[in-house]
């Protein structure tokens, strides 16, 4: 029975992302061999490209979502798309939307919201134009529901213009640095509600954060 030497490891990690036709060749085995050796190195498996490319434990850089994605092809810590979808749900104070979940997998809207739709132990929300994902279980949801309303409740006018003026005296500087100067004025102004306020009035772009 083949086992899995060094050399053949080094030529894994040399292509970085490889299908089992490749292991097959290197280890001269059927597929069912080289499934289980698959197993046997811990390997990831791509949650799209119909779960057909595969990579060794320590060649991912996982992101603070627990994705890597090389190329095209994504790879998730969580496993495989049903249970990575569920997870970020769940982990997302506030629900998640199908633009975020699509932007952090580097899929398409258009061909996953359906199959959003579908994975039990989540719950879709229609929120006028915007589909949102909340966790299925009821504690869990309205939690993330109260926390998505309160982060979308709108700056009172006078803050608003606080922060409009701000904007003007301090245009390079980040909504950081706005927040901190205003803050003890109104406990309202926060980063989530002034991004809100500049993305309404298109000057967004202004407020790009300094690395």
């Amino acid at each position: 029975m083949p086992f899995i030497t060094d050399k053949v490891l080094r030529q894994l990690r040399d292509v970085k992302v490889f299908t089992i036709d490749i292991l097959i060749r290197l280890l001269h085995c059927s597929m069912r061999t080289a499934g289980r050796r698959l197993r046997n190195l811990s390997a990831f498996t791509s949650y799209n490209h119909n779960a057909k490319y595969h990579v060794l434990p320590d060649i991912p850089q996982f992101d603070e979502h627990g994705i890597w994605r090389y190329k095209d092809i994504g790879f998730s810590r969580h496993g495989n798309l049903t249970r990575t979808v569920r997870y970020l749900v769940d982990h997302s104070p506030e629900g998640i939307t199908a633009q975020q979940m699509c932007a952090i997998l580097g899929v398409t809207a258009a061909s996953l919201y359906t199959f959003f739709r579908n994975i039990p132990g989540i719950a879709a929300h229609r929120d006028g134009q915007t589909l949102v994902f909340f966790s299925a279980q009821a504690e869990s949801r309205t939690l993330q529901i109260a926390r998505r309303c309160e982060s979308n409740v709108p700056l009172r006018s006078a803050d608003a213009v606080l922060v409009l003026v701000d904007r003007i005296k301090h245009p390079d500087d980040t909504i950081e640095q706005c927040v901190r100067r205003l803050r003890h004025q109104s406990a309202a102004i926060t980063p989530h509600a002034v991004r809100l306020l500049l993305e309404r009035h298109g000057i967004v772009k202004k407020t790009a954060e300094k690395p």
